[in-house]
């Protein structure tokens, strides 16, 4: 299902993240978020994880 998502149709999917993420997108599934962002035609996962712990990651890696 998140492979689907992200390589079908990834804005369609993904939801715009504002303040220090803005720029990015998160895709949900349950608990689990993938933090990414769409270069050209290129998607870039910045972070996977848990809902309550990778947002944290996400501000590392960016």
């Amino acid at each position: 299902a998140i492979r689907n998502r992200l390589m079908v149709n990834p804005i369609k999917y993904g939801f715009y993240l504002r303040g220090t993420l803005s720029g990015y997108r998160k895709l949900r599934v349950g608990d689990w978020r993938i933090i990414y962002r769409i270069v050209d035609k290129e998607i870039r996962i910045i972070a996977i994880g848990n809902r309550k712990d990778v947002y944290k990651f996400a501000n590392i890696r960016k």
